[in-house]
């Protein structure tokens, strides 16, 4: 505090004391962050021009100054804001766009790894709070049962087949099979569908 007028008291004539002075701060009280942000050092009395570092509570990035400035009036410079950190992903999931400083509101869109699909939304969203929102999964799906002609039949069981896997296949009559004995079950656009396999019989 600093005292504003003078500093000494005088017994007057009348014996009465001379006007007492006044004392008035000369600091910044401390700020009440909002919850996105921290305080990074102690800020309970800073001088005018002094600043004060803040920290993103989450460990994102700052839009804008890591700090706030006592000014004239001892009053706060306006306070920055934070984006949401990396999304911390499962190692089936990856990001299709740079999600490294994702504002309040902005999606992050996500795909899954080959031969997988996403079971709900394919984004996060950066909340209010600057956590992300519930991350969706990914998970396999088998392919449809395999359709196959008459001269043609399965060497194994083909009923759960997921992308990536394989049939083995054979010729019902006996006949030899030229060229890949096998098809493969891959990710199609509308599921999981097999590749078709071009298939001659020989006898």
């Amino acid at each position: 505090m600093k005292t504003e007028g003078n500093a000494a008291i005088v017994c007057k004539n009348n014996t009465q004391w001379s006007k007492l002075p006044k004392c008035k701060r000369n600091y910044c009280m401390k700020k009440k962050l909002p919850e996105i942000l921290l305080y990074s050092e102690d800020c309970t009395t800073v001088t005018p021009g002094k600043r004060c570092l803040l920290e993103c509570k989450e460990g994102g990035q700052f839009f804008g100054p890591n700090f706030i400035v006592c000014i004239f009036g001892f009053m706060w410079t306006p306070l920055p804001t934070c984006s949401c950190p990396v999304p911390n992903l499962s190692d089936d999931l990856i990001t299709i766009e740079n999600c490294t400083k994702k504002g309040i509101g902005e999606k992050c869109h996500l795909k899954c790894k080959e031969h997988m699909s996403l079971v709900s939304d394919n984004f996060i969203v950066c909340q209010n709070n600057t956590r992300w929102s519930h991350v969706p999964k990914c998970k396999n799906f088998p392919c449809l049962e395999l359709g196959l002609p008459k001269y043609l039949s399965t060497k194994e069981d083909c009923s759960l087949k997921y992308p990536g896997e394989y049939c083995q296949l054979k010729c019902t009559a006996g006949g030899t099979l030229i060229g890949s004995p096998r098809v493969t079950c891959i990710k199609g656009k509308h599921g999981q569908s097999c590749r078709n396999v071009r298939v001659l019989l020989q006898y």
